[in-house]
């Protein structure tokens, strides 16, 4: 990673959780007035193979205080989106970290182009929100293009009304852990095959992501991974958690599919519905989660028919590296 002389820079460690944790957090309310950080979230990356060696770094200024931290990764495999992440100390911008994390990302990808298929584009992806005018203008230097909109949706839960019945012949279960890896990794890409967002994964990658993420993520909760079961197959499933700690009134729903033979017939929105009861039941008020807000996606008006509302809007970037081959001779 390019680093300014008079800085220093390195992986992070186990003995920096919480000293990184206080930075993004103060960072985070200088610029949005939100602490959105805790110990645990960063636990749960931090815990998967190689990532503090390698997708980690802290810029710290002459006196050992953090300046900057960034992440570089893959969320998907074969690695053909690098996802960067980084934050700078107010006091601190201007002076090119933004830009060294970046490059540091870039690196990462490239070195990785030989573990790409050929007849896939490679590319560096990063997000951030669309009132932050400078992190915009940093990324559009950086030869970075904004392709789409997320929105951040929220709830009031507490007076929800009663869930919708299931389709006939359908079924709720709880995730089974590790009975359940390999139907649900079949349903998830089944059911994300034709989102923006979606990089398509083999059965041992998707069912390594999804065992990382339950193993490591500590707010997993199987009660509330419900998968929708007809027969032998699984139509449908929605991931959420409970909040806990200060956000204890607060839950998210992280993923909500369903595959198409079984769209259009209110799975959706019953499972919706169910997670609504059941996190009410637990004394919770608020839900959030996040959804592709092009005007040509369905999913933000189905939300929105949901009585969910828009609390802030991201915008993503991409960097294409490398274009795929076109082997349709």
């Amino acid at each position: 990673m390019n680093q300014l002389p008079q800085f220093s820079t390195r992986p992070a460690t186990w003995d920096d959780l919480h000293a990184t944790v206080t930075f993004l957090n103060d960072t985070d309310e200088h610029d949005f007035g939100k602490r959105n950080f805790s110990p645990e979230g960063l636990v749960a990356d931090w815990k998967k193979p190689g990532y503090l060696e390698n997708s980690t770094r802290l810029v710290f200024n002459p006196a050992s205080n953090i300046i900057g931290y960034a992440e570089a990764y893959h969320r998907s495999q074969p690695p053909v989106k690098t996802i960067v992440f980084g934050r700078t100390h107010p006091a601190y911008r201007g002076l090119g970290l933004g830009t060294s994390f970046l490059r540091w990302g870039e690196d990462i990808a490239r070195a990785d182009l030989n573990k790409c298929p050929a007849s896939a584009r490679v590319f560096l992806f990063t997000l951030t929100v669309a009132t932050v005018e400078p992190a915009r203008a940093l990324f559009e230097n950086f030869g970075m293009h904004p392709v789409r909109a997320l929105a951040r949706m929220q709830k009031d839960i507490s007076s929800e009304a009663p869930a919708r019945p299931l389709p006939l012949a359908i079924r709720l279960q709880p995730y089974r852990h590790d009975e359940d890896l390999l139907p649900l990794h079949l349903a998830y890409e089944d059911a994300f095959a034709n989102n923006w967002l979606h990089i398509p994964q083999s059965e041992e990658a998707g069912m390594a992501n999804i065992r990382s993420w339950v193993e490591n993520d500590a707010h997993f909760d199987a009660s509330l991974w419900l998968l929708a079961w007809d027969g032998q197959e699984v139509a449908g499933f929605i991931l959420a958690a409970a909040g806990q700690g200060k956000h204890a009134e607060t839950s998210e729903v992280y993923e909500l599919g369903v595959r198409p033979r079984w769209q259009k017939r209110g799975l959706g929105q019953a499972l919706l519905q169910q997670i609504f009861q059941e996190l009410r039941q637990r004394g919770k008020r608020t839900v959030i989660l996040d959804v592709d807000a092009d005007p040509a996606s369905e999913a933000l008006g189905f939300y929105k028919r949901m009585g969910m509302t828009v609390m802030t809007r991201r915008i993503a970037y991409e960097k294409t590296l490398r274009e795929g081959e076109n082997n349709d001779d």
